[in-house]
């Protein structure tokens, strides 16, 4: 698995260039001509945006990590890593090691998702699926243009199909945040069941409460240390 992850790595980014040159050498110049001039201008500053956006919290999200326990005296340890283990923590059995609030462990991140790299994650799946949107929604309105470009089928067919996994997949990902969970704790988990303060829970993974602030490219250390989990 840890092999693969660089690999993955340079498909992203491949797949990434394929469908920013095909927006911008086929699909707006075909718009400009065809359709209303402002649409294509606002099409291609939403775009612009979301790739800045995508590449941003990418980077983010591998190089900050997930965030991992330090040993505290007093507190019990895992039996894997020998790393103390507080509460929410769960040992990665491909990262080797244990991981505050995890989440689950991302091939295409190489490594894995936990709290301090959350925010990050989801951002990602989020503006991908904005891109995707905007590209296929683009798209479809003039493909009957690009009927003999290859090219232009594949990004068009990939984003279509990855605009629908990530309808679901980040959409998931939200309702964890909202509920105050991850994804090994909705599954079995005493937390499932308690009632959480929803302005906090998204302020553990964002560091902020202000929804128009979690949108933007930015860099801020949390306030939650994923040691200390107050009942509320």
């Amino acid at each position: 698995m840890k092999s693969i992850g660089p690999l993955l790595a340079l498909l992203l980014i491949g797949l990434i260039s394929l469908a920013v040159y095909i927006f911008y050498s086929r699909i707006i110049p075909y718009e400009l001509n065809h359709s209303n001039e402002a649409l294509a201008y606002s099409q291609s500053i939403i775009f612009a945006w979301a790739i800045f956006n995508i590449l941003f919290n990418y980077i983010l999200c591998i190089i900050i990590g997930p965030g991992n326990p330090q040993n505290i005296t007093g507190m019990q340890k895992c039996r894997k890593c020998e790393l103390s283990k507080p509460l929410r923590a769960h040992h990665c059995g491909i990262c080797g090691k244990c991981v505050l609030k995890m989440d689950h462990h991302c091939p295409w991140i190489n490594t894995c998702v936990g709290l301090k790299n959350h925010r990050y994650f989801v951002l990602f799946l989020t503006y991908t699926w904005v891109g995707s949107t905007c590209f296929t929604g683009n798209a479809a309105g003039f493909f009957y243009g690009f009927m003999n470009d290859p090219l232009f089928w594949i990004s068009f067919i990939f984003l279509a199909m990855s605009a629908a996994i990530l309808t679901g997949f980040a959409g998931w990902h939200w309702f964890l945040i909202y509920r105050g969970l991850t994804s090994i704790e909705i599954i079995n988990s005493p937390w499932c069941s308690r009632p959480r303060n929803i302005s906090r829970n998204f302020e553990i993974v964002f560091g902020t409460k202000n929804p128009l602030i979690m949108f933007l490219p930015r860099y801020s250390k949390l306030k939650c240390d994923g040691v200390c989990w107050p009942d509320d």
